[in-house]
């Protein structure tokens, strides 16, 4: 074959090579861009699938929690003498005698829930009826404590009600100037001396002694057990005394006082002091 035609030859397969090697990456990209396509579509497809069904299902409804109204319970009540008393809502009581009614902020409640006494009796004697209410208002470790109020109910030319409190302050003041007490030592013997008035008891104070808790001091402990009493008209308070040591917080009581209580024109006083020791 002439050396001219092998060049055209050559020529032509060259050419051909290169057109047939075009079209084969023309249709790779072609393969790979319908892939694309097909995917996006089923992409968008999906979504709006998701879409319409959210949009076609009904709303969650949250499930709303209504409170139950407030019941004012019943603390205490006298019905012979159509006298009772209730919670409110916020803090204190509605005391209701006949057909009045009057809130008084008192506390009345703790954990143990002991509900409040009541008695109705002419405590001052001047005939004229009074209301007394004793209110358990402190527990604990180491603490009981009740309080005290007499109201006057049938006195209308002030106000419907009026409260009279024996405020702690009042009561411990009156403690603090009628109980007393030291240690003293008889035959080698540690005796507590505690004087009530003009009356003095000897305890024995053996059994309390301790190295890891130091010495027992002068100090008397009492205050966080307190408790009153209303019967037949006769009030009375009673406490618990313990003795205090250099290297402890905790009183260690070995007894009780009660004393009575006098009420008149709104004022309380304590009197005939008694003491009584616990049980060994």
């Amino acid at each position: 074959m002439p050396d001219h035609w092998n060049k055209r030859f050559m020529l032509i397969v060259t050419i051909l090579l290169v057109v047939s090697l075009l079209l084969t990456a023309c249709g790779e990209r072609n393969l790979e861009a319908a892939n694309a396509d097909s995917s996006e579509r089923e992409t968008l497809e999906t979504n709006t699938s998701e879409q319409d069904e959210m949009e076609q299902s009904p709303p969650v409804e949250q499930e709303v929690v209504e409170e139950e109204p407030f019941v004012a319970e019943l603390l205490g009540e006298i019905p012979e003498k159509d006298i009772s008393l209730y919670s409110r809502e916020s803090e204190g009581v509605v005391l209701h005698v006949r057909d009045a009614e009057q809130v008084f902020l008192w506390e009345y409640m703790t954990p143990r829930r002991i509900m409040p006494i009541l008695e109705v009796y002419d405590y001052d004697g001047d005939g004229v009826e009074e209301l007394s209410a004793i209110l358990y208002i402190g527990s604990g470790t180491g603490v009981s404590v009740q309080d005290l109020h007499i109201v006057e109910i049938n006195n209308t030319k002030q106000s419907l009600f009026i409260d009279h409190f024996f405020e702690p302050e009042d009561y411990l003041a009156q403690i603090d100037d009628t109980v007393k007490f030291k240690t003293i030592t008889q035959a080698g013997e540690l005796f507590g001396e505690l004087t009530l008035g003009s009356h003095i008891d000897l305890i024995n104070l053996e059994t309390f002694q301790s190295i890891e808790n130091g010495k027992i001091t002068n100090r008397l402990a009492y205050g966080s057990i307190i408790s009153f009493y209303s019967e037949q008209g006769k009030l009375m308070l009673n406490f618990k005394i313990g003795i205090t040591k250099e290297n402890s917080v905790m009183p260690e009581y070995f007894g009780s006082i009660t004393a009575d209580i006098n009420y008149r024109a709104g004022s309380f006083t304590l009197v005939n002091f008694k003491f009584e020791q616990d049980p060994s």
